[in-house]
């Protein structure tokens, strides 16, 4: 059996998911150049692996702060009860995070919807979407404009992770 990282706290998710967001930036190019030197299948299957870690994790992440959330489990900065744990969280900071989080998420969208929404179409569940439009992303931006917001929200919310 496998077993993912244990979480015992809504922060715990929060921090297991931006530390998987920065591995999968932080190794896609490598995982790239490997692929293109060797062509071989494994190498392949760990670069497409490497982005598709990285746009599942950039998903969550976005949709936390952009409060993407439809069901009554699923944790957004606005649902506090969700992730805070009790922690008073002012609404001036929160809605901060959520507009950052929202040009972010319309900056990587490329043409009309957001970036959240391709991610879904093209990551989600299998859609004809994906045989039928070709789609790149941009990692390495991506994860350079997300970063900064992620780091601070660390800081202010989990100074000790």
């Amino acid at each position: 059996m496998h077993e993912r990282s244990p979480k015992n706290s809504a922060m715990d998710v929060l921090l297991y998911e931006r530390e998987m967001l920065k591995h999968c930036a932080e190794t896609v190019n490598d995982k790239q150049a490997r692929f293109t030197q060797s062509f071989s299948d494994q190498d392949k299957s760990e670069y497409y692996l490497g982005i598709e870690g990285f746009l599942l994790h950039f998903r969550n992440l976005l949709g936390f702060f952009i409060n993407k959330g439809s069901q009554r489990t699923d944790m957004t900065l606005g649902k506090t009860t969700s992730w805070a744990n009790g922690m008073v969280v002012d609404q001036t900071i929160s809605k901060g995070f959520t507009e950052r989080a929202q040009e972010v998420n319309k900056k990587h969208g490329l043409g009309p919807g957001d970036c959240y929404q391709k991610i879904s179409r093209f990551l989600q569940h299998m859609t004809t979407h994906r045989h039928q439009e070709a789609r790149s992303w941009d990692i390495e931006n991506m994860f350079a404009d997300f970063k900064p917001l992620l780091d601070e929200f660390v800081q202010h919310f989990a100074p000790n992770a």
